[in-house]
């Protein structure tokens, strides 16, 4: 809605000046969110990748190995704060390693929540388990809780 300022003028009322603004959702902030947990992840630490969640995160997806076209086949989880805490605790391995440059695709968000696509290219390891991605595509879900952006879930490779 817009609101403007009429003058009488011989008269009649006329309408001197209209102003319309839009409110836009906060696109940026939902993809900051995003690119600070993958800083977060990759320098190992837990307290600030802990912070870009919320208290509950569904994370689901296929394998490293994939099952394309065959989503009974994939994983998920739904982690609340205990559990995403046990996650990150593998952070502190001196020798884990994780690099994930992302692209955003595409974003949509409202005031409330909203998704946030990526393409990502990275690789990990920890202890005897590693692996590497090309050109993955990853879809983050986002809310705004008490004014800030949280992840609430992700799905995973979901297109090589």
């Amino acid at each position: 809605m817009g609101q403007g300022w009429r003058e009488k003028d011989g008269g009649k009322w006329k309408i001197v000046h209209y102003h319309v603004s839009q409110l836009l959702p906060d696109v940026e902030g939902a993809e900051a969110l995003i690119a600070r947990y993958h800083k977060a992840v990759e320098e190992r630490d837990a307290v600030a990748t802990l912070a870009c969640l919320g208290d509950t995160y569904v994370q689901a997806g296929r394998t490293l190995q994939g099952f394309p076209g065959d989503p009974s086949r994939w994983q998920g989880a739904v982690l609340d704060a205990a559990a995403i805490a046990a996650r990150v605790d593998n952070f502190s391995d001196p020798d884990a390693t994780y690099a994930n440059p992302l692209e955003f695709i595409h974003t949509s968000v409202d005031e409330k929540s909203g998704v946030v696509v990526t393409r990502e290219t990275g690789s990990f390891t920890s202890g005897e388990q590693s692996g590497e991605w090309e050109g993955v595509t990853n879809v983050w879900w986002v809310v705004k809780a008490d004014g800030a952006w949280q992840i609430a879930g992700s799905l995973h490779h979901v297109q090589d």
